[in-house]
């Protein structure tokens, strides 16, 4: 049975595209590039990039608000670009460039609740751990 591939390999791979991208056509000596994964996957000279990618044909993208706070908190929404790297499997992937206006005109917000199991016991000592054995 073949194993799924997990969305950290996806973005990995994404990530090396873009790096090779932003070195063959903008340019930017591989010193300049910085891949960060925090708040952010890239930084290239000026440019704060969301690495984003996809096995298959163009799919939804989901950008965390965390992300879009932590970039706005350093002053960089005029740098932030979306690097869409979809059709990962083909031998010709593509590559779709979103600036923040874009994005922001055409986002649709999508309201998600997270459960933080960890943080709810470590607070409130329950639900008790049963052990499945």
């Amino acid at each position: 049975m073949k194993s799924k591939e997990t969305t950290k390999t996806i973005e990995d791979k994404a990530i090396n595209h873009i790096v090779r991208y932003l070195k063959k056509h903008k340019k930017i000596k591989k010193k300049d590039i910085k891949v960060v994964k925090k708040g952010i996957d890239i930084i290239a000279e000026d440019l704060w990039i969301e690495a984003k990618g996809c096995n298959k044909k163009e799919t939804n993208i989901r950008i965390t608000p965390q992300s879009l706070d932590y970039i706005a908190e350093q002053g960089r929404l005029k740098n932030y670009f979306i690097y869409y790297v979809y059709d990962m499997k083909s031998k010709k992937p593509k590559l779709l460039i979103f600036d923040y206006k874009t994005f922001k005109k055409h986002r649709h917000i999508e309201i998600k609740y997270i459960i933080q199991p960890a943080k709810i016991r470590r607070e409130t000592g329950k639900p008790k751990i049963i052990d499945l054995k």
